[in-house]
């Protein structure tokens, strides 16, 4: 007999388990959030948000400021319980989290483990190939920061972000954190932060809101008053930069009513049609399809000029950074497959920040998931012409977004995920990927460097796991101080980190081209 949900619980359930839905902002966990608990079963999920400091700090003050943090934000004091093998939200009433400190011992061991010649090193400074310039371009960081011992910083965001406490969902009997935070000292007195979050409670626009929040708190702590404020004509920043509403409800209840319908006949065509769609995908080649898969990361940095020039042509093409960057890793992917005048169909995924897009029920800093993906197909070839593929991409977003498929479509990419987990066969090789590349919708814009410089942090980097379900590739962009930092994780040895850099140095030579015509 199914289970009867009444008030959002499960009915039948105990009183132990009802105390625990009792708290406030606890309850059970909405469609996409629960679609995410079943990714992270396979390692899709993990977001991971690292902070290296040129300094050394306190774990102690670390723990301090993430309490700062779950106080203003209740959604980060949740954890995980299934109830009647249901996922549900259970929020204490004070900030909970201990920060671990790993020791050099282990820090050592950890280091090994990745840099094993089983895996392939970290690419933060990228390498030079197919006529790319090697000036210093590849990375935001200053150079200082580049040397070899520095480097392990992201070995050790490679081990975090493939490190899952929430992979075997029926084991967490008793509530379980969905937010830890890590703390590593380094070399030359540096300091790794690394908060791991459960996407279900973090996307893209919620580690944005956390990383400035914990900068500004560390700066308080440090000088014993706020950091300057911006003018600010938002309503929620006067009241409270970080104020946001307390009810942290799901997506699907935020969406205004009547927005998301769909016919009962619409949702089975539009079924059908991504499964019969998905018969004709093309991918970027497989190397090891058969090996356990875990994620790395490849970074993608331009220079604040030749930044400032993309975004200028961009304009004059009418194009989004969003197109821009989609369009780049098609034709990448088309050249280095040199599929000359043949054209393959590509799948793309734009995840869409909803929360402007469901009015007032949300604020722009409500922490939690609310993004919705949009599911796009491009027909290609190695001589598509850049801009008008990159306009191509930016009118489908736009034209999904005008007729409001990132809400009627939710439950219906929703499913398909959930069965690409269920099913792996159904998807290429059993690889579990369901796109070529995704790309966010609207960049993350930083203009903290004063702020940062203030408090010594010398490099940051936010992103999620994608080794189970997912793309090829995942785009995470920011504009840090007008440059372009894009983390780009990709699932190895599925690919290899030499295929990924010969795609990502293509796509830089592409959108540096792209400039100079």
């Amino acid at each position: 007999m199914p289970i009867k949900i009444v008030n959002n619980a499960p009915e039948g359930i105990t009183d132990e388990e009802r105390i625990l839905l009792r708290t406030p902002h606890s309850r059970m966990l909405g469609g996409t959030e629960e679609s995410w608990c079943k990714a992270l079963g396979c390692g899709t999920g993990v977001t991971i948000l690292a902070m290296l400091f040129s300094e050394s700090i306190n774990p102690s003050e670390l723990q301090e400021v993430v309490h700062s943090v779950q106080r203003t934000h209740p959604r980060l004091r949740s954890q995980l319980v299934w109830i009647h093998d249901k996922p549900a939200f259970h929020v204490p009433p004070h900030p909970y989290v201990e920060c671990q400190v790993v020791d050099d011992v282990r820090t050592s061991e950890i280091l090994c483990e990745m840099a094993s010649p089983n895996r392939s090193s970290p690419s933060i400074e990228n390498s030079c190939s197919d006529g790319i310039s090697t000036e210093n371009d590849y990375c935001s960081c200053d150079t200082d920061s580049q040397d070899e011992g520095l480097r392990d910083w992201q070995y050790l965001v490679e081990y975090e972000l493939n490190t899952n406490e929430w992979s075997h969902q029926s084991d967490f009997r008793i509530p379980k954190d969905m937010l830890i935070a890590r703390f590593y000292h380094l070399a030359r007195g540096y300091s790794l932060a690394i908060l791991r979050l459960h996407t279900s409670i973090c996307d893209r626009a919620s580690a944005a809101t956390i990383l400035t929040q914990m900068l500004q708190v560390f700066y308080e702590k440090k000088y014993g008053h706020p950091p300057p404020q911006k003018a600010s004509n938002s309503q929620a920043e006067k009241n409270g930069y970080y104020a946001e509403k307390m009810n942290c409800i799901a997506i699907e209840d935020a969406i205004p009513r009547g927005k998301a319908n769909k016919s009962i006949w619409s949702h089975g065509v539009d079924l059908l049609g991504y499964s019969l769609g998905s018969r004709r995908h093309a991918n970027l080649p497989f190397e090891d399809p058969n090996s356990p898969r875990y994620s790395q990361i490849v970074r993608l940095c331009l220079s604040s000029e030749r930044t400032t020039q993309l975004q200028n042509v961009c304009k004059i093409q009418g194009t989004t950074m969003c197109g821009t960057l989609t369009a780049a890793g098609l034709k990448a992917t088309a050249i280095l497959k040199h599929l000359g005048n043949q054209s393959e169909h590509y799948p793309v995924i734009t995840l869409i920040d909803c929360r402007s897009l469901i009015g007032s029920s949300l604020s722009d800093h409500t922490v939690g998931y609310y993004y919705s993906a949009i599911v796009n197909t491009h027909h290609i070839n190695e001589a598509v012409n850049f801009w008008d593929l990159a306009r191509r991409c930016s009118n489908a977003v736009d034209t999904s977004i005008k007729n409001r498929k990132h809400f009627i479509d939710m439950s219906d990419v929703n499913f398909l995920m959930c069965q690409a987990i269920q099913h792996p066969s159904l998807t290429p090789s059993s690889s579990l990927r369901t796109a070529l590349i995704l790309v966010c919708e609207g960049s993350m814009v930083d203009d903290m460097g004063e702020l940062k410089k203030a408090i010594g942090l010398e490099d940051y980097m936010g992103c999620s796991s994608v080794h189970g379900v997912g793309p090829s590739l995942a785009v995470f962009d920011t504009i840090r101080n007008g440059a372009l930092d894009c983390a780009c994780v990709y699932p190895a040895p599925l690919h290899s980190r030499k295929q990924i850099q010969q795609l990502i140095n293509c796509m830089k030579s592409i959108l540096i081209g792209s400039t100079k015509h």
